[in-house]
């Protein structure tokens, strides 16, 4: 899953440089999917008919993990960032399930306050 996530922040972010962060726990597992993030979306790009697609330089900030102790923990997933820090993809499962969460709303008061 930690594959996957990646190779969807490489394609939502086409940077040349991408720098990840991830839980200290994760980060020798992120260390070893990282070659194969680079072959999953060659393919990806090589089933859509593309050739020529970004060269992506992926770098674990071994500075700055998140937070897996504490009130704002986080259960797993990693952020990518732009080189420059103006853009950021946040692919932890906390973000997902807030997203979830925000998603379900409408349908969730529709159920508890029918209009009528």
């Amino acid at each position: 899953m930690l594959k996957q996530l990646i190779v969807q922040g490489m394609i939502k972010m086409s940077e040349p440089i991408i720098h990840i962060k991830c839980r200290k726990v994760d980060a020798p597992l992120v260390e070893r999917v990282i070659p194969s993030c680079h072959k999953v979306l060659a393919d990806i790009y090589g089933g859509e008919g593309i050739s020529h697609f970004p060269k992506t330089e992926l770098l674990i900030d071994h500075n700055d993990y998140l937070p897996c102790e504490g009130e704002n923990d986080v259960i797993g997933g990693v952020e990518l960032t732009s080189e420059s820090g103006t853009i950021v993809c946040k692919n932890t499962l906390n973000a997902r399930l807030d997203h979830s969460y925000l998603d379900s709303l409408p349908d969730t008061r529709g159920m508890l306050w029918p209009s009528k």
